[in-house]
């Protein structure tokens, strides 16, 4: 009985050719399965917050970037930085004022070698996809940073690096960093509550002022015109 039952699982193993025909795991399956692991693996952001798109303007028009920004309240200086968390940063009005578009600001947070500075809480989403900034920094003795700072649905910490930035000598824009395009905003609406993190690196203080969110573009690699 068992010698006829393995004679037929061999014919039937059998092509016409007589080659033995082993069984095949469809590569699809692994494709499907992996993609399942990897969204329950990824960390899922909460819905938290509104995010704002009055007041808009084109700060970088003259830089080549004619897109409408919305400024991030409490990053102009003019009134101090108490809402940020600093650590060997303060507000100044002794570095030379940064102008642009026809206005001055004189006040800018400045933040020393090794120090660091995150803002106050700012809501995102995928429809704010990259944000700009302005900084000065000595080139060649200073680089500066960035960071987003971020809870996940379990209220789990997450840090995400989105661009480091070299001295220049004289203020400069920055070109458009990852803000919600950075974070794992996968459902539809979803938003979240986040910080940005500015740490100095190098021998020589960096200076930050007015942070610009995009709220519109989905292209993150434009870069600012020298």
């Amino acid at each position: 009985m068992e010698q006829n039952t393995m004679r037929k699982i061999r014919k039937t193993c059998r092509s016409a050719t007589g080659e033995i025909r082993r069984p095949r795991i469809r590569p699809n399956l692994f494709a499907t399965l992996g993609v399942a692991l990897l969204a329950l693996a990824a960390p899922t952001a909460a819905q938290a917050c509104n995010v704002s798109t009055g007041g808009q303007s084109q700060p970088f028009a003259g830089r080549g970037d004619t897109s409408q920004y919305v400024l991030m309240p409490g990053t102009t200086f003019d009134t101090g930085a108490n809402a940020w968390s600093m650590k060997d940063a303060t507000v100044t009005g002794n570095l030379p004022p940064l102008a642009f578009n026809g206005s001055t600001d004189a006040q800018s947070l400045q933040i020393s070698p090794a120090g660091s500075a995150t803002s106050p809480p700012v809501c995102v989403s995928s429809a704010t996809p990259t944000f700009r900034f302005f900084s000065l920094g000595a080139s060649g003795l200073t680089r500066l940073n960035v960071q987003l700072l971020w809870n996940d649905e379990f209220g789990v910490p997450h840090v995400t690096p989105v661009g480091s930035l070299s001295g220049a000598g004289s203020w400069q824009a920055s070109h458009a960093l990852r803000l919600g395009a950075a974070l794992p905003l996968r459902r539809p609406g979803s938003t979240l509550s986040i910080r940005i993190r500015f740490q100095s690196v190098g021998t020589s203080p960096t200076a930050i002022d007015q942070i610009y969110i995009d709220p519109y573009s989905r292209d993150t690699q434009r870069q600012s015109a020298e």
